[in-house]
């Protein structure tokens, strides 16, 4: 199986077989610009075309999501289909942003299954450590990886998946791709100003 995260493919043996990735809370993969609006319709969010980073992305901000506020939330069209979203989370408080990943990590695995992909991995000159500053300082400069991804089976060669990370500018990264439309619309993106 491949799977595609971050505009590269990796070779992945182990598939679940349990469900398919369909739909982003209640959102489904595929549907159009103005489908994502009717979805979204009785719900608080602030929104202006202005602030779209490109004709293909709608870059909504402060909507809830799962009982969580969030940032902003990307959601990516190929071809006016609805292939990837990435949801913004900035805990109130700092010194809880490992605290809100792991659940974030934790309602994911319940609801779908425990990940054996799962990393906490510090690089040199930093070491593992329950000192939060420490911890943070080597988050800021991208000597600690905090991410884990759940892939899923597809009716292509691709799986679809789900990952989160902590970013280190200390954001929670929530994405959800649909291979398929996603490996286009990046095939897209290299060759033109897509």
């Amino acid at each position: 199986r491949l799977y595609l995260t971050n505009t590269f493919f990796i070779n992945y043996n182990m598939t679940h077989t349990m469900e398919k990735l369909k739909t982003i809370f209640g959102i489904p993969f595929g549907i159009s610009r103005d489908e994502l609006f009717e979805k979204l319709e009785g719900r608080y969010y602030h929104y202006s075309k202005d602030m779209d980073p490109s004709p293909n992305t709608i870059k909504i901000y402060y909507i809830e999501l799962a009982g969580r506020d969030t940032k902003c939330v990307f959601f990516n069209f190929y071809q006016n289909q609805l292939c990837s979203v990435e949801i913004v989370y900035v805990p109130e408080f700092e010194d809880k942003i490992i605290e809100e990943y792991n659940s974030i990590k934790k309602e994911i695995s319940n609801r779908y299954y425990v990940s054996e992909n799962d990393f906490f991995e510090f690089e040199p000159p930093h070491y593992p450590t329950n000192d939060f500053s420490e911890i943070i300082k080597a988050l800021n400069k991208g000597h600690l990886k905090i991410e884990c991804w759940w892939n899923f089976k597809s009716d292509t060669d691709l799986d679809d998946y789900i990952s989160i990370k902590i970013s280190s500018d200390e954001k929670i990264h929530l994405k959800y791709e649909n291979s398929e439309l996603t490996k286009k619309y990046i095939e897209n993106l290299k060759l033109s100003d897509y």
